[in-house]
């Protein structure tokens, strides 16, 4: 209860007084998920590496390892901590995904394409099952080649998902991405193109995974503006995520655009990074009005970007600070912080802008919902 209203500090000393009576696994579990929720990721990933050591058998503690390693961008370390995971552990579909994801990250095309065949095989008739399931699966078959296997896959998505415009999109982008692989451009034209208009006529918001594999596609089946359009916006609303950029880098390797994404990727770093630091400047300065403009005007432009809808949220809560509650001003906070929480749940800066929305609500004597 503590960590989810942000009281990371006292939740910790919690944890710390329980394992002074007795070390059990749950509790520096606990310790660890602080120590990372307070940017120790160091320490956390130490204090893990220990836990599974003496706990093998405790899994959770495997799952927040990796993604202790996945946030330090210790790709290799997360692959062999959940493969080892999964060897304990064949049946927590959610872990043969995240494996998945790393192995296909990695370029470990066989050990992705097992965690997803897995992850397809189990979940036919669940109601968690994901049309994602079947498209990342049927991606990774078109990585290695394997055109058949991946049809097979993209037929069973579709009956499994028939009517469906969310499943329809999913497979329209990675059969384009496989009429590209073999050759048949006028076919992969015509895949994307409906993709496209799914997209728009339902208002679809693919996953970063899908988004990269749309991008990706419409490159190379000649929608060369729109695919560097997408690949922008995703820079964009990234650029402080290691992973997703390292993704980018690769997808314009494949297609021999390595320095033209290059300057994408460093132009759109340092826009946002110098928005970003001229807005803090301007509030050390004492000009928060402006300040809170700028960045309400950049969270705007990029709603994805975890980074900056929190200090949007941070600079209107300084104002309020100084000023006095303001209910417009509060709606923007509540709106950057939702839009902050669907994006990135367990980031460290959330918990601290959300305890501040909290402590001045109760200053200035307003009840939050």
């Amino acid at each position: 209860m503590l960590i989810a209203t942000g009281h990371i500090e006292e939740s910790r000393q919690i944890y710390e007084r329980i394992l002074a009576m007795r070390a059990v696994p749950w509790a520096r579990l606990g310790l660890a998920k602080t120590l990372f929720l307070q940017d120790q990721q160091q320490e956390a990933e130490n204090l893990l590496l220990d836990l599974v050591d003496e706990a093998p058998d405790y899994m959770a503690a495997h799952d927040y390892l990796a993604r202790v390693q996945e946030a330090r961008n210790d790709l290799d370390s997360a692959l062999s901590t959940l493969s080892q995971a999964v060897e304990r552990s064949p049946n927590m579909l959610g872990r043969q995904r995240v494996l998945g994801d790393v192995a296909y990250s990695l370029g470990e095309l066989e050990t992705a394409e097992r965690a997803f065949s897995t992850v397809v095989a189990k979940n036919v008739h669940s109601i968690l099952r994901s049309p994602e399931d079947h498209a990342r699966l049927a991606r990774i078959q078109v990585e290695q080649g394997k055109f058949q296997e991946a049809g097979s896959v993209l037929k069973e998505l579709r009956q499994h998902y028939a009517n469906n415009p969310q499943a329809e999109f999913a497979a329209n982008v990675v059969e384009s991405l496989k009429e590209s692989r073999a050759g048949n451009t006028e076919a992969a034209a015509r895949l994307i193109e409906d993709a496209l208009k799914l997209q728009e006529t339902h208002g679809l918001a693919p996953s970063e995974n899908l988004s990269l594999d749309l991008a990706e596609a419409c490159l190379s089946s000649g929608k060369e503006a729109q695919g560097l359009h997408m690949m922008q916006t995703l820079v964009d609303n990234n650029h402080d995520n290691s992973r997703l950029l390292a993704k980018s880098r690769q997808v314009f390797n494949k297609l021999d655009m390595a320095d033209a994404g290059e300057r994408i990727i460093k132009d759109s770093v340092k826009a946002t990074v110098s928005l970003n630091n001229e807005a803090v400047l301007r509030a050390r300065a004492g000009d928060l009005v402006e300040a809170a403009a700028m960045l309400r005007d950049a969270a705007e432009r990029l709603p994805n970007n975890v980074q900056i809808l929190l200090n949007a949220a941070q600079a209107q809560l300084s104002l309020i600070a100084r000023d006095g509650w303001d209910a417009e001003l509060a709606g923007y906070v509540d709106q950057y912080l939702t839009q902050a929480r669907q994006r990135n749940p367990e980031h460290a800066k959330l918990i601290k802008v959300d305890t501040m929305r909290r402590d001045l609500a109760k200053k200035f004597g307003v009840k939050l919902p």
